[in-house]
């Protein structure tokens, strides 16, 4: 989609700004694409969604502020046009994918941790991880070291993009001080002059590829990659999949899961969030059953809500459990 305004999501601190809510330094403003300036201080979003959750977006400041528009010579009307304009998705060419499982890329700071909280585990072994990887194509990079790639292919086998991530192997967690530990596949090779600048990303599911031909699966969805993969482990028969991102989840992504049968499983903290979402997305996508579940939020105590752990921290401590 081609947006009038987006957030700003240059790399730098320069562009992280502080939140008028909240008051810490990690809030994006938004662009305005026509006059590539910032729209006023406040419109913007906070990255703590979850602790903060401030997100002022043009459309409300528009409407606050009705002078904005002669200010820039523009018709209310246009921002609703302007949004709604569709662009197909580009892709990536499909042995970037291979590229990234060979030479032993698949041995990255991600897979490590797999191999060793899951390939030590005498219940599953190493056999379940390497499937694992196979099944999430989950390569390394040659331009982040030893990091891991989450693939995004969509349900037609199309490479959308993918995520470079890197992670303490020992811990499992991200990796999020300075330095390079995070960036998209399409805009390494946009800044490479590799692909167009004119690439059009739109994101899907993480693990979407596993749709096809599994339309009678129950289908789980869950906010992070890593989720998603451990959850495959402990529940097989499940399809699992991951949005990406507490605000990825949205109508235009579920339309694959139409007439499927899906339960949507939030980390601590989102439950609020995600059933909102997922009511307004069942009305326009018509699941053949879908549930949000709210077991995490109703049995988890205080300290672990201190703590901020998310699904993932639960689902390691099963298997450590089941050594």
């Amino acid at each position: 989609m081609n947006y009038r305004y987006t957030l700003d999501k240059r790399r730098g601190r320069g562009y992280i700004h502080i939140c008028p809510q909240c008051g810490k330094k990690e809030f994006r403003r938004y662009v305005d694409n026509q006059t590539m300036l910032y729209v006023a201080d406040t419109v913007g979003k906070c990255n703590r969604e979850v602790k903060c959750g401030y997100h002022y977006p043009p459309r409300d400041y528009a409407k606050d502020n009705p002078q904005y528009y002669t200010t820039y010579s523009v018709v209310p009307l246009r921002i609703k046009k302007l949004e709604n304009v569709q662009q197909e998705p580009s892709f990536l060419d499909a042995g970037l994918v291979a590229q990234s499982m060979a030479n032993n890329g698949h041995i990255n700071s991600f897979t490590r941790w797999l191999y060793n909280i899951i390939g030590k585990n005498p219940k599953y072994g190493i056999e379940v991880v390497e499937n694992l990887i196979k099944r999430y194509h989950l390569g390394g990079s040659n331009k982040m070291e030893d990091a891991v790639v989450f693939w995004q292919i969509d349900i037609e086998g199309n490479v959308r993009t993918g995520k470079m991530m890197r992670y303490d192997s020992k811990m499992g967690k991200r990796l999020k001080g300075e330095g390079y530990n995070y960036d998209w596949v399409h805009a390494s090779l946009k800044r490479q002059q590799r692909i167009s600048p004119s690439f059009n990303m739109v994101q899907c599911f993480f693990g979407e590829d596993q749709l096809k031909g599994n339309e009678d699966a129950l289908h789980a969805v869950f906010e992070s990659e890593k989720t998603a993969c451990i959850a495959s482990v402990l529940y097989p028969k499940l399809i699992c999949l991951a949005t990406g991102g507490l605000s990825n989840l949205n109508a235009e992504k579920c339309k694959v899961l139409k007439s499927r049968k899906v339960i949507f499983f939030p980390d601590l903290g989102c439950y609020s969030i995600w059933k909102s979402k997922v009511n307004r997305i069942a009305q326009e996508v018509f699941f053949k059953y879908y549930h949000i579940d709210d077991t995490l939020e109703k049995n988890a105590t205080e300290e672990e809500r201190e703590q901020g752990l998310d699904l993932c921290d639960y689902f390691t401590r099963s298997l450590n459990k089941r050594k």
